[in-house]
């Protein structure tokens, strides 16, 4: 009898629970499953990489180790009718070559997945409805995932890069010596690449690393770009009164900039060993102009974010200025009314209100960080560089 009294209770108890469950969802005020309203999938917006990844069922080594073996075999095919497989084999700038595109591919199928869930938990921090948001990403990740401007792109690393490797092998030493293009025969190459006799040998593979290269990079110069230009043109959505919870969800986001900086640097650190003892001021300028893009690439991303947390800010003080105002009895027009409408109090007291509306934090990252991170790119950038190249360079900034 105990036993029966005891499941009926049970019973009765779960129910309930069930029932207030069921109520609480079908609230108009709470509906936890509104995110696939505006939520986008990442294999609706696939890039190029990404298919890569998928024939081996997402495996990032696998993929990345039977690419870079496929790439590499192609120049050794190139390399057996010429009797120049040995040189090949034994070239480390061939590896370095290897190494960068491999890189790219990587963070380009980092990113392309990456993007979607960090705009995803941005959504709360705009006040606008969920078809709006939704409309404008499926907007810019199509733009994202168009061929023709990563083809665009491509094409100019590709036009730049033709231009350094027809000068590399169609001028003379002294030409070469006397415009400062020697640099254009990295000596990471060794000699063997640029004798008469394997002239066209060398200059057929490293055409096709060049194609390759261009087409990486392009593709992930147009998406880190266009996913900036995108980050930038969504401070025109109104964004929540509240500062330091979309600097908390702003932090996402920038950690994805971080990651394509990083990258960036291991890019340009691959750069510096490939023109190792090779370098003049002309190289020395090459490199700075890449160190100051990978800088950008972090220091931009954090401006951006910086507006949204001190709009937000902004909004909230419009706020408890118009409430204060209402406190005193006084009416409070101005020219631009900007102050949203709210059903209830923004704070209890005159010490609550001032302690809301004081100035937050507007950096997503502390600033010791931003200077260590800043700090280290600095002297990593320094490091490849010999000190003839840095005596150059000084004495450049010292005229």
């Amino acid at each position: 009898m105990k036993a029966a009294t005891v499941a009926i209770a049970i019973y009765r108890v779960s129910r309930s629970r069930s029932t207030s469950t069921q109520k609480t969802n079908s609230s108009p005020d709470l509906n936890l499953r509104a995110y696939p309203k505006y939520a986008t999938e990442h294999r609706s917006y696939r890039i190029w990489p990404d298919y890569l990844f998928e024939v081996f069922k997402g495996s990032v080594a696998i993929t990345l180790i039977v690419t870079g073996t496929t790439v590499y075999l192609i120049g050794l095919v190139i390399a057996w009718p010429y009797e120049f497989m040995m040189h090949y084999v034994l070239t480390p700038a061939i590896y370095i070559g290897l190494a960068g595109i491999l890189l790219v591919i990587g963070a380009c199928h980092w990113g392309s997945r990456r993007v979607h869930p960090d705009y995803e938990q941005l959504r709360p921090v705009f006040t606008v409805d969920d078809d709006t948001y939704y409309r404008i990403l499926n907007k810019w990740f199509r733009r994202f995932s168009s061929r023709k401007p990563m083809i665009v792109c491509s094409l100019i690393f590709f036009v730049v890069g033709f231009g350094g490797l027809t000068l590399a092998y169609g001028t003379s030493a002294r030409t070469r010596k006397r415009f400062y293009l020697e640099p254009l025969r990295p000596i990471l190459f060794g000699r063997f690449w640029y004798i008469h006799k394997f002239e066209d040998v060398g200059f057929s593979i490293i055409l096709v690393y060049l194609i390759l290269i261009s087409i990486t990079l392009g593709t992930g110069c147009w998406l880190l770009v266009a996913n900036m230009v995108f980050l930038s043109k969504l401070r025109r959505l109104p964004v929540i009164p509240m500062p330091t919870i979309v600097r908390a969800r702003l932090r996402r986001m920038a950690d994805l900039y971080v990651g394509t900086s990083f990258a960036w640097s291991l890019g340009v650190a691959l750069f510096g060993v490939l023109f190792y003892k090779d370098y003049n001021l002309l190289s020395g300028v090459f490199l700075a102009a890449l160190f100051v893009i990978g800088v950008l690439m972090f220091s931009l991303p954090q401006a951006i974010c910086r507006s949204y947390i001190i709009r937000s800010h902004e909004r909230l003080c419009t706020m408890g200025l118009a409430e204060l105002y209402k406190d005193l009895g006084m009416s409070l027009y101005e020219r631009t009314q900007t102050t949203p409408a709210i059903s209830g109090r923004v704070a209890d007291n005159l010490a609550d209100l001032y302690s809301m509306t004081d100035r937050p934090k507007t950096l997503v990252y502390d600033v010791q960080n931003v200077v260590l991170w800043v700090g280290s790119e600095v002297l990593a950038f320094v490091a490849i560089l010999p000190h003839g190249v840095l005596t150059d360079l000084l004495h450049v900034l010292r005229v």
